[in-house]
């Protein structure tokens, strides 16, 4: 395997910044190298991906308010298709996680096939496209003395918040967080003045060798129409020229004719095409689930199901159902779109069993490890010690994450379905089922850890945190002793699921299981339940046996991996 070195940078040096120019030069993309030595700050801002003491790629990030990504970047052209700005894009991420940043905005050049189908793979869609233009007049232009520029100071900040947000669009909050998020030391305001009133704005990012960056610029609408735009971009240029810059920049959207026409005039020209794809991606920590989330779910395991030709079984109709401060469900969106799900429970407050899926078309690009980092997070605030991983034998994708885990396989279970029910031909009148009181704790720990081989300190702590009112746990008592114990799990949907069924050691081979078993599959045909599951080792043969006379059949198969 190729051997890569990735450095995340605060600020790149003279060589780095060299490698990086090289490098743009060869790809022949603008990503603003003239930048780089301004870079300040405690956060890793570019990336650069080294083989052999090579740089074949880059990528910079930078984001004016806290909650978007915008990314620029490259790739040496012998290195594309080889996963590199992956590598480089998912070392970025491990930044942006942290500060709590999951949506993106890639800068992709208009020509760059390979910039848009990475884009695309990554789940990003085309927003808008933007010209880059650069001063090209062989002269200043000419200027209105009613017109002036000045520094902007602290008691400006309230106008440029008005100016900004008139302009723009934006709310307070937002342009406020903006302005205080791109107050850099080579970045100026100007306050354009016309007969000495503020009317309108102006900021300049300067680079290191000569350039300077126009953006922001923004004239108060009760004063447009004037020719104030045309005069303060006047004033604005005579100042750059006479500061000594070589290189006069600026940007605008394409399809902004009225901005595009008043630039051309400037003196500027079109230098080149970049178009933006955005990804608005949102992880959601859920506690109670909302009909359209549960929905979203169940839609999203039919699609991986349909995908991969198996029946995976997320438990999806027992989510709205789910209640308290804890959350057990993470859903990972992007676009307004489900594309990954991971849920977790713990029987004993040690080990969590992990389950979930990501959208067919959006694998292989870290969603799962973006919902199990979450989920992982909260498993250590309760002190879960370790984790049991569910998959489906028939999901490649899930093998295949178990294996690049590193995952050990523990057991493996199949769901079986009612199907048609055999009830037995003959009964025990003795043998009766009734409910579980409180009284019966002390039998259940017993009954279940004898069957099961479970400490009954273990299966007592385990009784108890899986009680509830979607729950029932009945005793079968032979002429008043009790003898065995099962427990029922109901959906809303008309769903159960039989669990937990155990029958005194003693007493097993007389047929008890078989008559406990018919009973309570009677009980909830009576209650109209369409669906009724439960799940069986698969090398328990005499229990499938069991089942199976009854009119049980096997739906699908899991396998537990610890890791």
């Amino acid at each position: 395997m190729t051997k890569w070195n990735i450095d995340a940078l605060t600020r790149c040096t003279a060589e780095q910044t060299a490698a990086v120019a090289a490098l743009e030069e060869l790809c022949g993309v603008r990503v603003g190298v003239e930048y780089l030595a301004a870079r300040k700050g405690d956060l890793p801002q570019d990336f650069l991906c080294f083989q052999d003491e090579q740089l074949i790629g880059y990528l910079s990030w930078s984001s004016n308010d806290g909650i978007v990504a915008v990314i620029n970047g490259m790739v040496h052209p012998d290195h594309r298709r080889q996963g590199v700005f992956s590598q480089l894009l998912q070392a970025a991420e491990n930044v942006f996680a942290a500060q709590g940043i999951h949506s993106l905005l890639f800068i992709v050049p208009a020509d760059s096939r390979s910039g848009r189908s990475f884009a695309e793979r990554q789940g990003a869609v085309y927003r808008n496209a933007e010209y880059a233009m650069q001063y090209a007049a062989s002269s200043a232009p000419e200027l209105n003395s009613t017109v002036a520029l000045r520094p902007a100071t602290e008691a400006d900040v309230d106008f440029m918040v008005t100016c900004i947000m008139q302009a723009f669009g934006d709310t307070e909050e937002w342009t406020r967080a903006y302005l205080t998020s791109t107050d850099r030391p080579n970045r100026t305001n100007l306050i354009v003045l016309q007969d000495g009133e503020p009317c309108g704005l102006v900021r300049i990012t300067y680079g290191t060798g000569g350039q300077a960056l126009l953006h922001d610029l923004a004239v108060l609408p009760d004063r447009q129409g004037r020719g104030i735009g045309r005069h303060m971009l006047a004033q604005a240029i005579e100042r750059l020229l006479a500061e000594g810059m070589r290189q006069i920049q600026l940007s605008v959207v394409t399809d902004n004719e009225h901005a595009l026409g008043l630039y051309k005039r400037a003196g500027f020209a079109i230098t080149s095409c970049e178009q933006f794809y955005g990804r608005d991606s949102r992880l959601a920590a859920i506690t109670a689930f909302s009909p359209e989330e549960a929905a979203a779910v169940a839609a999203l395991e039919e699609l991986c199901n349909t995908a991969e030709g198996m029946n995976l079984r997320i438990g999806t109709e027992y989510l709205l159902s789910r209640s308290g401060d804890q959350p057990y469900d993470f859903l990972y969106y992007e676009n307004g779109q489900l594309l990954g799900f991971l849920c977790w429970f713990t029987m004993d407050g040690k080990e969590a069993e992990i389950n979930g899926m990501v959208h067919p078309d959006h694998r292989r690009r870290g969603i799962f490890k973006k919902l199990l980092a979450a989920a992982d997070a909260e498993m250590r605030k309760h002190g879960i010690e370790s984790r049991l991983y569910l998959v489906n034998p028939q999901s490649r994708s899930g093998l295949a994450f178990l294996e690049h885990l590193g995952g050990a396989f523990r057991h493996a279970e199949y769901t079986m379905q009612l199907q048609e029910f055999l009830p037995p031909s003959t009964r025990d009148e003795a043998l009766c089922l009734r409910p579980a009181a409180e009284a019966d704790l002390e039998f259940m720990v017993t009954c279940a850890a004898q069957a099961f081989g479970d400490p009954e300190d273990w299966m007592r702590d385990l009784l108890l945190s899986t009680s509830g009112p979607e729950r029932t746990t009945y005793i079968a008592e032979l002429e008043g002793t009790p003898v065995a114990m099962i427990r029922v799990l109901r959906s809303t949907e008309g769903i159960a699921d039989i669990h937990g069924f155990s029958v005194l050691p003693a007493l097993r081979g007389r047929g008890y299981g078989r008559q406990i078993l018919a009973d309570t599959v009677e009980l909830l045909l009576q209650e109209q339940r369409t669906r009724i599951c439960l799940d069986v080792l698969t090398d328990n043969e005499r229990a499938l046996q069991l089942y199976e006379s009854l009119g049980f059949s096997v739906i699908s198969a899991c396998r537990y991996y610890a890791g």
